[in-house]
């Protein structure tokens, strides 16, 4: 099996090619002592994989630096925010999914979220989001990276009535597209 070199704290470690972000940083010491860490434990989500942030589950194909990113600095903290917004569009996608979602703008650390219809949301339907998302966490069910084609990334987006999603990546016609999928939500 063929290895790289990951540098992480001035510590060079050989490890397979294809090992994770979080399986190197346990390797090398830097472990979580609790299966949720809170907010409060300051928890690794993340690392600069060559001076570009990457997730804990990233796969690691060449020699590389790497170095950890907590939850309270600027990066975790986006990453963060980034992870929970697509948690909460992945938990009401399971529970209303004839409804879609539209994430607006920041206000201060948090976000607006709103439906596309005239419907509201009761104590209930709030308390069965926050259960939905909580049981995902809880199930440690992977955010598993997803690569597509352009053209079958655009096809996906105007299906599924994603306009905006469609309009901008259309001005880009890169020649593969980045999502995530979560439990069949893409």
């Amino acid at each position: 099996m063929k290895e790289i070199a990951v540098t992480i704290k001035e510590k060079t470690l050989m490890v397979p090619i294809g090992s994770s972000v979080e399986d190197v940083m346990g390797k090398a010491g830097f472990v979580e002592c609790e299966d949720i860490p809170t907010y409060e434990a300051n928890p690794y989500v993340g690392a600069l994989v060559n001076y570009e942030f990457h997730s804990c589950s990233k796969a690691l194909v060449a020699d590389c630096t790497l170095a950890p990113v907590r939850l309270q600095s600027d990066m975790g903290t986006r990453m963060y925010r980034h992870s929970i917004c697509y948690l909460l569009c992945a938990a009401v996608s399971m529970l209303y999914p004839n409804r879609r979602l539209i994430i607006g703008h920041a206000l201060g650390d948090g976000y607006y979220f709103r439906f596309d219809d005239e419907l509201t949301l009761n104590t209930e339907d709030i308390a069965s989001i926050e259960h939905t998302m909580w049981a995902l966490v809880k199930g440690d069910h992977p955010i598993e990276e997803v690569v597509l084609p352009y053209e079958t990334a655009l096809a996906y987006f105007e299906e599924n009535h994603f306009e905006q999603t469609a309009a901008l990546l259309a001005t880009r016609n890169e020649p593969k597209v980045v999502l995530y999928r979560l439990q069949g939500y893409l």
